[in-house]
């Protein structure tokens, strides 16, 4: 059973890979761009907006609660709308969304409803890569078995779903990182994801900014 799984994910990957690449290659390269932190957005409410910016575009939130972050044991308030999710930092400045509702454009106006093709356009793709997973990567880190920032990956689940993400540090990575890749969890980090069903429409993204270890 497990051998005819491995063939059914590696069957969708590549599909999906020959989806991406004539997709790709229609697009003008400004629209052909690496993921940054400059594209974190939702509704054109950008990564850093305050909560009083927020809310004088979605209003006053259904309900809040406040946690602790593991990675930078800061407090943070997370307001829930409906289709919405929005994140703050203990400076109360917007640094993480999640939606699953179309009326929520996300970074470069990807949305719930469109297709892999629709979304895998607005983004860079490496022809060359020589991964089926990779769409493009600064390298490999072996030590976590992860591709290094700036990076866009594929990530396959058991059943059927999938999704599409894309990585890049907010500022160039310093040399403590080119002399230890490993240590580049704990930089300013961005992370955009896009969730697909077994159909190849999205179901839902969010982006977070900060770092990854904890």
């Amino acid at each position: 059973m497990k051998r005819i799984r491995n063939i059914l994910v590696f069957a969708c990957c590549t599909l999906l890979l020959m989806a991406l690449v004539p997709a790709q290659a229609e697009v003008a390269a400004p629209a052909a761009a690496r993921f940054s932190a400059g594209d974190m957005n939702v509704a054109y409410v950008y990564a850093g907006a305050t909560m009083d910016e927020a809310e004088a575009v979605f209003g006053t939130a259904e309900s809040s609660e406040t946690v602790t972050s593991g990675a930078t044991d800061e407090t943070q308030t997370i307001w829930h709308y409906d289709g919405l999710t929005l994140t703050f930092s203990g400076e109360d400045t917007l640094i993480a969304a999640e939606a699953d509702d179309a009326a929520y454009l996300g970074p470069r106006g990807v949305t719930v409803g469109q297709t892999v093709e629709e979304i895998a356009a607005k983004f860079y793709y490496d022809i060359n890569t020589a991964s089926n997973t990779v769409l493009y990567t600064a390298g490999y880190v072996e030590l976590l078995d992860a591709q290094l920032p700036p990076c866009g990956y594929i990530l396959l689940y058991d059943d059927g779903t999938y999704s599409l993400n894309y990585a890049a540090p907010v500022k160039p990575f310093d040399e403590s990182v080119l002399a230890d890749p490993t240590d580049y969890m704990y930089e300013e980090l961005a992370l955009f994801t896009v969730t697909f069903n077994a159909e190849g429409t999205a179901v839902g993204y969010s982006w977070v900014l900060g770092p990854w270890a904890e």
